[in-house]
């Protein structure tokens, strides 16, 4: 799963609880609040597109395997 696609799937399950749920005084806020996230995300998260945990383990490792040590 990806940033987009994990940005997605929170956003959406937010919006179906703030909407089945319109007596929580929250819900205006939660909608208010996903609507920020997703101009966050046209502005900016793009960039972002293709992080995955699997990607940011690979770059730990490659980092570890460089990383200077004093001895």
């Amino acid at each position: 799963m990806n940033f987009e696609q994990a940005l997605e799937l929170v956003l959406r399950e937010a919006e179906s609880s703030a909407l089945g749920d319109s007596s929580d005084p929250n819900s205006k806020k939660i909608m208010v609040a996903i609507d920020v996230l997703q101009g966050f995300y046209e502005e900016y998260g793009k960039v972002f597109n293709e992080f995955t945990l699997e990607n940011i383990e690979k770059t730990k490792q490659t980092i570890t395997k460089y990383e200077y040590r004093d001895e």
